[in-house]
Order: structure tokens, then sequence, then C-alpha cells
């Protein structure tokens, strides 16, 4: 379950943690409203040798502790069938937004195992800053983690034929069995992140083919 749990963590959203800087950069970098979906193609192959994708809803709001959370359901589709095997809980706060809670399927008990995000992880700042950084250390579950996270800059990419401007998430995180992960993502104005390149023992690359956003 930790495997899970940790690719997770770095799979949906960044772990994004910043301090201060100076360059601010407008826009609304993570989009969260009832209906809001992201769908991604990954680098990897199911054992028919067919891509993995995935699919992300935000399906309503749920109360997780003082906060109202934005549910995040991530659906894999593996073998032509998808699955939702993940469920992750927003909460937008004057300051930023953040992670409260990260759900995962367990198919032996065949139900969700909740992990709380102690203390809750921020995501996203409200406002984005060049160069800032920050630091958080928790649990989620029983997963003890620490990450570092950097605002690294602005860049153009292009997946799927379509340019975004973007703004680039880097973080670096390690657990208390020592895995070190890292993730590298790339944030459009009002879309949300629409490339990862994350390392899990392995590089996975996730480009975001299509999303429907509210205006």
């Amino acid at each position: 379950m930790k495997k899970i749990l940790v690719a997770t963590i770095l799979a949906v959203f960044a772990l994004g943690l910043f301090g201060g800087c100076e360059k601010k950069i407008e826009g609304n970098f993570l989009p969260l409203a009832v209906g809001n979906s992201w769908e991604f193609v990954s680098n990897t192959n199911d054992a028919n040798g067919n891509p993995i994708s995935a699919r992300v809803r935000i399906s309503g709001k749920v109360k997780v502790g003082n906060d109202d959370c934005y549910e995040a359901d991530t659906y894999y589709n593996v073998g032509g069938a998808g699955q939702l095997l993940t469920k992750e809980y927003f909460a937008v706060r004057p300051d930023g937004v953040y992670s409260c809670k990260k759900d995962d399927f367990d198919a032996k008990k065949n139900a969700f195992s909740e992990n709380l995000a102690i203390p809750p992880q921020k995501v996203l700042p409200s406002e984005l800053k060049i160069g800032e950084k920050w630091n958080w250390k928790g649990k989620i579950g029983d997963l003890e983690l620490e990450a570092n996270t950097e605002v690294q800059g602005q860049d153009k990419v292009t997946v799927f034929g379509k340019e975004y401007d973007c703004v680039i998430v880097y973080t670096e995180a390690t657990t208390k069995g020592s895995d070190y992960l890292t993730s590298k993502k790339w944030y459009a104005p009002g879309v949300g992140y629409v490339k990862e390149e994350a390392v899990i023992g392995k590089l996975v690359i996730m480009d975001m083919k299509d999303f429907n956003v509210q205006k």
C-alpha cells in the first residue's frame, strides 16, 4: 500500500511548497469546480502494450476536518477498463490550495483506505512567485514524508499538438524509508497541470490529452 500511496502523492497534483520571492504570476493554476475534468496519457504501457491513461474529475464537495474540500477522483485505464483507484481532497484557503486527504483503493479489501494529511499539505499558493520555495514535513496515512518544492520558472510546453504557457513546479521528496521521489509539473493558467515528469523508481511521464474546465 505504501508504494501506491507514494505514487498517488506525486501522480495527481504537485506537492508545491513555497517560501518567498520576487516575480508574481497571475492566473488560476489549479481551477477547482465540481464537474471539471482532465485526461492524461502515460509513457508506460499495460500488459497488452497499450498506453496507460488516467481521467481526473472533480466529483463533489466533502467535509474533511474543518475544511470544505473538492473531491478529485482519478480513474486509471489499464487493459481497456477505467477503474476508480484514487481520491484526493483539496481545500481552498486564503493562502492557497491544500491537500487534506488521499485515499487509495485496496483491492484485497475491495474498499478505499483513508489517508489524512497531517498537517494538510499546501499544493499551490494563492499567488505564484518565480523562485519561491518551501518545505513540508508530515504524514499521509502511515507514510512519513518530507518534501522540498521550488517554482523554477516559466516555459512553453506542447502536448498532443497544443502549446501552453506554463509555470514549472519541481518537487523533491523523501519518505522515512529513504525512498527518493521527484516530480516536475508544468501548470497552465486556467487549465491546471498539463504535463508531469515523475521519478518513482523509474521515469513516468503524464501528458494531458484533453480537459473540461468551467470558465
